[in-house]
């Protein structure tokens, strides 16, 4: 994937047109998309590859929010932040292809922060509702760890940092809504730390959609697919709308 160029171009299915035409149809409905593209691994740690790749070896995916701006899109550079963030706290997990607990804060942080600049849901905002736990020491064997190359990977160790309601010593992960102002989509990226062992995500309560929770003050609809990039999540919110044509009609 890194090494496409400018994939938001080429190709047969070109991702800028395709968010365009998404974001229009949003648009039309009154709900306003905020788009966060989940950095590369690569981009951010080239120096990890087993060649030890230089810095600037990998594309980055700059170029590409930079042209979404243009077509009007709101966008938060998750990059940029990862790269600056990444000498004081692992962004992303070692033995798992998705980002850290700490990067998984980062982006609800800077995501958060965008949403709360938008008139409408200024007034809904909730801050202070829901209590975050201390970080912990968590151990996780990612999924990476499964390749034959990997075997005998030694678990590795993050700090974790759970939030939702009652102690805040230990707080009690707050589920999906089924009504909310505020859909979060994606891939795994939003389901890793949220949706529970079960479902090889780990754990609940210290992922992107629990922090945004947090900072937004109130619970939110998830639509999330694993292994589908963007695609999985808008076939979902597709399945919604045909069966209810007025899902959106609360969203913001």
């Amino acid at each position: 994937h890194a090494s496409k160029g400018a994939f938001w171009k080429n190709g047969p299915s070109p991702a800028l047109a395709i968010i365009t035409k998404f974001r229009e149809s949003l648009t039309a409905a009154g709900v306003t998309l905020i788009l966060a593209p989940v950095p590369s691994k690569a981009a951010v740690y080239p120096d990890k590859l087993i060649s030890g790749a230089a810095p600037d070896a990998v594309p980055s995916s700059v170029a590409f929010l930079e042209e979404l701006k243009t077509t009007g899109a709101t966008v938060v550079d998750l990059e940029t932040l990862f790269r600056h963030e990444r000498e004081k706290t692992p962004v992303f997990c070692a033995t798992d292809s998705h980002w850290s607990p700490a990067g998984a804060v980062l982006a609800a942080t800077k995501i958060a922060e965008s949403a709360a600049a938008f008139p409408g849901l200024a007034p809904l905002l909730k801050p202070g509702t829901y209590v975050t736990a201390p970080p912990e020491n968590f151990r996780i064997t990612g999924d990476l760890a499964a390749a034959p190359a990997a075997a005998g990977t030694a678990p590795e160790e993050l700090l974790l940092t759970k939030t939702g309601t009652g102690s805040a010593s230990a707080p009690t992960p707050v589920p999906a809504a089924t009504a909310s102002p505020v859909i979060v989509m994606g891939d795994s990226h939003t389901m890793v730390f949220t949706d529970g062992a079960s479902l090889g995500m780990h754990c609940q309560g210290a992922g992107l959609r629990d922090h945004l929770q947090a900072r937004l003050g109130f619970p939110l609809i998830q639509l999330s697919n694993q292994n589908s990039g963007g695609t999985g999540a808008r076939r979902l919110l597709n399945q919604r709308l045909q069966t209810n044509p007025a899902y959106l009609k609360d969203v913001k």
